[in-house]
C-alpha cells in the first residue's frame, strides 16, 4: 500500500475487482488503510472496489456492465448501481452483486 500511496495518479476511477479490496489491512500504522483507499491517497478521483469474496463471473458481469454504463456518461455510482441491478437479475442473491462500492475522494 505504501508503493500505492506514492504513486501519481491522476484518473476519474480505478476499479479494483479483486475479492476485498475495500476491506482495511496493514501494520505499521496503516490498519485504516484498504487497498481502495491507497489509491485514494494516491489521487483517484473515486474507486469501485469490493467488500467480500464474490464469484468470478458475478464480478466479471458486473465489471463489464460498470464500464459500459461509463461509456454511456453516468457517473460511477450511477453506473455501478445500474450494473449491480442487472447483475441481480442473473445473480439474486446480493452476495454476487451487493459487495462493490464507490469510494470518492473528498474534496475541499
Amino acid at each position: 500500500m505504501r508503493e500505492i500511496i506514492s504513486l501519481p495518479l491522476t484518473c476519474e476511477l480505478a476499479v479494483l475487482s479483486a475479492c476485498e479490496t475495500a476491506v482495511p489491512e496493514g501494520a505499521d500504522g496503516l490498519e485504516f488503510l484498504s487497498l481502495a483507499r491507497a489509491f485514494l491517497f494516491a489521487g483517484a478521483d473515486s474507486v469501485a472496489a469490493t467488500f467480500w469474496r464474490t464469484s468470478d463471473i458475478a464480478t466479471a458481469i458486473t465489471v463489464r456492465n460498470l464500464f459500459l454504463n461509463l461509456a454511456d456518461g453516468l457517473s460511477p455510482a450511477e453506473a455501478l448501481r445500474l450494473a449491480q441491478l442487472s447483475t441481480r437479475e442473473s445473480f439474486p442473491s446480493p452476495a454476487y452483486w451487493g459487495g462493490f462500492g464507490i469510494f470518492t475522494r473528498r474534496t475541499p
